[in-house]
C-alpha cells in the first residue's frame, strides 16, 4: 500500500513539474501582445456655427474656425488658427472679419517656458484693414497637468495697424510697442466637458491708457470621440478705436466642432 502511495505521489510530482516546464516554455515562446499605436502629435479641428435671428430684426452670421496643432508637451506646442465670420442684417453687412494666429511654446511643462507668437486681424466693421502683432515672452506655468492648466504669460509685442477711411473720417497707420499679459485657465472634467478661459491685456509701453483687452470663455461638450458642441463668449475692448467705432465688441458663438 505504501509503495502505491509513493508511486502516485511520484507520478503527480512529475506531472506538475512537466506542466510547469511547459507553461514556462510557452510563456517564453508566446508572442507579446501588440503595443497600442503611438498617438500622433498632430491634431486638426474645424468648427462651424450659424446664427439666424428674426423678429424685431433679422441677422444671419456664419462663423468658421480651422485649427492645426502639434503637441509634444515635454518639448513644444505649435498652434495655428484661422477664423472668419460673416453676417448680414436687413441686407446690410454687420459682420465681416478674418483673423489668424501662430504660436510656438517651448518646453511647456517647465515652470517657466519661452514663447513666440504672431497675430493678424482684418475687420471691416471696426475699420481695421490690417492689424499685425508679433512678439515673444515667457509663460509662467502655475499648474500644468493633463486635466488642468493655469498659465500666466508676460512679454512684449510690436504692432502695426492700418485703419480704413470711412466717409469724412480719414484712415491712419500706426506702429506701437505693447506690453503683453495673458492669463489662461483650462479644466477637463471626467465627463468629457472642457472649460477654458483666456484674458489678454496689451497696453502701449509709453501710453498705458491706450490698451487692447480681450477675454473669452469656451465650454466644450463631447458628443462622440471626434464631435463636440462648443459655446464661446467673447469680449473685445479697444480703448482708442477709429472714429465712429465703439470701444466694446461682444459675441456669443455656438456650434459643432470636429477634431481628428
Amino acid at each position: 500500500m505504501e509503495r502505491r502511495h509513493r508511486r502516485a505521489l511520484t507520478v503527480i510530482a512529475l506531472a506538475l513539474g512537466a506542466s510547469g516546464l511547459a507553461a514556462a516554455a510557452a510563456a517564453q515562446t508566446a508572442p507579446a501582445p501588440p503595443a497600442p499605436p503611438a498617438r500622433s502629435p498632430w491634431s486638426f479641428g474645424t468648427s462651424l456655427a450659424v446664427q439666424d435671428i428674426s423678429g424685431n430684426k433679422q441677422l444671419r452670421i456664419l462663423q468658421s474656425t480651422i485649427r492645426v496643432e502639434r503637441h509634444t508637451p515635454d518639448r513644444l506646442i505649435l498652434a495655428f488658427k484661422l477664423e472668419g465670420g460673416y453676417g448680414k442684417s436687413g441686407g446690410e453687412e454687420k459682420e465681416r472679419r478674418l483673423s489668424s494666429s501662430l504660436r510656438f511654446d517651448w518646453a511647456p511643462r517647465t515652470r517657466v517656458s519661452p514663447f513666440v507668437g504672431v497675430d493678424w486681424d482684418y475687420n471691416r466693421i471696426l475699420r481695421i484693414n490690417a492689424r499685425v502683432s508679433g512678439g515673444a515672452g515667457a509663460n509662467v506655468n502655475l499648474s500644468y497637468r493633463d486635466s488642468a492648466r493655469v498659465t500666466l504669460a508676460l512679454g512684449v509685442v510690436e504692432e502695426y495697424r492700418n485703419t480704413a477711411a470711412r466717409g469724412t473720417s480719414p484712415g491712419s497707420i500706426t506702429n506701437d510697442t505693447r506690453f503683453h499679459a495673458r492669463l489662461s485657465l483650462a479644466r477637463t472634467l471626467p465627463s468629457g466637458v472642457q472649460a477654458e478661459v483666456n484674458v489678454k491685456y496689451q497696453p502701449v509701453v509709453d501710453r498705458l491708457a491706450d490698451y487692447l483687452f480681450k477675454a473669452d470663455g469656451t465650454l466644450r461638450v463631447a458628443l462622440t470621440t471626434r464631435l463636440r458642441w462648443e459655446t464661446t463668449y467673447r469680449w473685445w475692448r479697444d480703448s482708442s478705436p477709429a472714429q465712429d467705432v465703439q470701444k466694446d465688441d461682444r459675441a456669443l458663438i455656438t456650434g459643432l466642432a470636429i477634431q481628428w
